[in-house]
């Protein structure tokens, strides 16, 4: 079985794209501005397949300003709202400021579930957390987002993003048929028309979502079929430089706004996480064997089953590489052939490496307890395969959930996979940069310039690792996050060590995946 390699979250969308800015602002400004549209290619899962999970208990311990340290950036959404009910930042006409690589503003794909201009109950905030980039549209039609301004990343040459670009739209909702013929009440958006743009017109053009085409998202409807309920919502693309710029004029984002300050750790740089793995000489078609294995061998639903399939996966891995380290200086039968290493590794280590009587991994198992054994068996007659090197650098890209267990369409028996993200280099349409250590240090003096010269207070603020979909630099993870983190504490007087909260589902727990081990 072959994994899409967009699977499950549908593929990040190029920044030059404006479609995905706001709600179906996006998609008003890429029809009228830049005629690009969004790709995905999120598999055809259960959308009602549905995880309970909370968010994490520190939140009632809420100083001034609360800073939220995330790993996929649906979940955000979980900490906005709770900022909302606990009267941190406005229940509704909210600015966010949105610093980011990407601009994550695809739209929902099951949009009959989610609430329109009113809060979102708990379920209904799950049922906003479809993918890692649908998240503010699904936030814009709620009304907790009225502004939203996305800072793009310099490092990305050849996007042709605008320097600074604003638009108005309304926004509401449409009533009409699905591809099954049933009546739904849909989302749509309507751009608000600048002077001197034929005032006279009795109706002009919205955009409404169209399911069959996922290549182009969205279609034109007449203006007197949207329903608005949002007259004035704003929408802007701005450079860093010239955020720098409006942020020192002083009257851009002012102490009067009720702001929601978003960071993605993939600002800095982006990168393909499978890329170590090529660089060793491991092949995708490799990978996607050893990922069909890992399927069906591991089926958690909680982080520390994750980390504890993941330990176990590194534990096999640890046992090859002592043997094949073993047999570069001995002469033995068993290391001849690989059919006959195998089985003595299989005999030798059957104490801790017998999938069915490990108490610590037996939740993290998929039901199928002879499949499991089978599974393990083969993923060892693949690592036999394999030299040191290698098995270093699979150890080290480790296994994880496909998604977060709180994303809309989890499911636990899909299983793992290799942790190596989901694109690939020359075959993706996400643009890659591996930043210098010098880059990262100056990225980080201008976001302190940039934050620095705001007269804001933000509400809340969420920070995004972005490690499970593999964009973050992994290298550099440690000193982008305490850059972010130390930033945040200079500028801000409200934030300090206590109020830095790390959710309970970040992908390899609060010290991060590269040093789970």
């Amino acid at each position: 079985m072959k994994l899409s390699r967009c699977y499950p979250h549908g593929c990040r969308l190029p920044r030059f794209t404006l479609l995905g800015l706001i709600c179906l602002t996006i998609w008003i400004v890429a029809v009228f501005i830049f005629r690009q549209a969004w790709i995905s290619c999120l598999p055809s899962v259960n959308p009602y397949s549905y995880t309970k999970t909370l968010v994490s208990d520190t939140a009632s311990r809420t100083p001034t300003t609360p800073v939220y340290v995330i790993e996929e950036h649906h979940e955000a959404l979980l900490y906005w709202y709770h900022a909302a009910e606990k009267g941190l930042i406005k229940q509704k006409g909210n600015v966010l400021l949105h610093i980011d690589g990407h601009s994550d503003g695809a739209p929902p794909e099951h949009r009959d579930i989610l609430p329109k201009f009113r809060l979102p109950t708990t379920r209904e905030i799950y049922n906003m957390m479809q993918k890692n980039d649908v998240f503010v549209i699904a936030a814009a039609f709620t009304g907790l987002i009225k502004r939203y301004i996305w800072v793009w990343s310099p490092w990305d040459t050849k996007s042709e993003l605008p320097d600074h670009f604003a638009a108005k739209v309304k926004l509401g909702t449409v009533t009409r048929r699905d591809v099954d013929g049933k009546l739904i009440e849909d989302i749509c958006g309507c751009p608000v028309q600048g002077p001197g743009e034929m005032e006279e017109s009795q109706e002009q053009p919205c955009l409404m979502p169209k399911d069959s085409n996922p290549e182009s998202p969205f279609m034109e409807m007449d203006g007197g079929r949207c329903n608005i309920h949002l007259e004035d919502a704003v929408i802007e693309i701005v450079s860093e430089r010239k955020a720098i710029e409006l942020m020192k004029a002083g009257n851009w984002i002012t102490s009067l706004d009720s702001v929601i300050l978003d960071i993605d750790e993939d600002y800095y740089g982006c990168e393909a996480a499978v890329q170590p793995l090529y660089d060793v000489g491991i092949k995708q078609k490799e990978l996607d064997w050893i990922g069909y294995f890992v399927s069906k061998l591991f089926c958690p639903s909680l982080p520390r089953q994750e980390l504890e399939a993941d330990k176990f996966f590194a534990d096999i891995v640890d046992r090859v590489i002592s043997v094949k380290q073993f047999c570069q200086r001995n002469n033995i039968n068993y290391c001849k052939k690989s059919s006959e290493m195998k089985k003595y590794i299989l005999t030798s280590f059957n104490d801790s490496i017998d999938v069915i009587t490990n108490r610590n991994l037996k939740p993290a198992l998929c039901k199928s307890n002879a499949l499991s054994l089978k599974a393990m068996e083969a993923l060892i007659k693949h690592f036999v395969q394999y030299n040191t090197q290698q098995l270093q650098a699979m150890k080290e890209s480790g296994i994880c959930f496909m998604i977060s267990p709180r994303t809309l369409v989890f499911d636990a028996s899909v299983g793992m996979r290799t942790c190596d993200g989901f694109n690939r280099p020359n075959a993706t349409i996400i643009p890659f940069h591996t930043p210098t250590t010098e880059e990262v240090s100056f990225r980080t003096s201008q976001l302190r310039v940039m934050l620095g010269a705001a007269e804001i207070q933000p509400g809340v603020v969420t920070v995004c690792r972005s490690m499970r979909d593999g964009y973050t630099p992994r290298k550099y993870f440690h000193v982008i996050e305490q850059d972010v983190l130390g930033v945040l504490k200079d500028v801000f007087q409200s934030v300090d060590d206590k109020a830095i909260f790390y959710d309970p589902y970040l992908l390899g727990g609060t010290f991060g995946w590269p040093n789970r081990h």
